[in-house]
């Protein structure tokens, strides 16, 4: 199974960010993801079985262990990579929060063997793929504001059905209460 550790957003939040979408799309073209995939993605870890799965759930715990709760808002919509060929995401103000977090969730995988993909962290939601960027469009949003509690991470599995992509929550480790 392919799996990813992440936070899972509110319903509000995700309201949002699809009408946020819904309006970038009207200038700025790409493959824009379903409003119920919206997520953060702490550690990307790609295919495992249920040892791994297991192994994962340990991670997950022990990284959140002592975590206090988390506040964050919703930036300004940004993009990575060619203007012409972009992953379109919504920016994440506070993520400076997330990084100890994201730090003790990486040593713990590494400590559990799993493996899982390197790059530097860097929160943000990401609301279209294949892009094709107009900067004026997003050098004038304006920013939502919109805030959120984090109080867990979820373990998230990637599956297709019918031809689009799902992301099935599979395990939680909440932070302390």
């Amino acid at each position: 199974m392919r799996v990813f550790i992440g936070i899972a957003l509110p319903d509000t939040i995700r309201r949002t960010l699809a009408d946020v979408a819904e309006k970038l799309s009207k200038t700025i073209p790409g493959r824009y993801v379903a409003r119920d995939n919206y997520h953060i993605t702490m550690a990307f870890i790609g295919e495992t079985d249920q040892d791994g799965v297991a192994g994962i759930k340990r991670a997950m715990d022990a990284a959140v262990k002592g975590q206090q709760m988390i506040e964050l808002s919703l930036g300004h919509p940004g993009y990575f990579g060619k203007k012409d060929n972009a992953l379109l995401h919504m920016t994440v103000d506070g993520w400076e929060q997330l990084w100890d977090l994201d730090n003790r969730l990486r040593n713990e995988l590494q400590g559990e063997e799993i493996f899982f993909d390197k790059k530097p962290f860097k929160a943000h939601i990401t609301l279209a793929r294949k892009a094709r960027i107009d900067t004026e469009t997003l050098k004038n949003w304006p920013k939502t504001n919109d805030t959120f509690c984090v109080n867990e991470i979820t373990l998230f599995q990637s599956i297709r059905t019918e031809g689009k992509i799902r992301y099935l929550p599979i395990g939680k480790a909440h932070f302390k209460k």
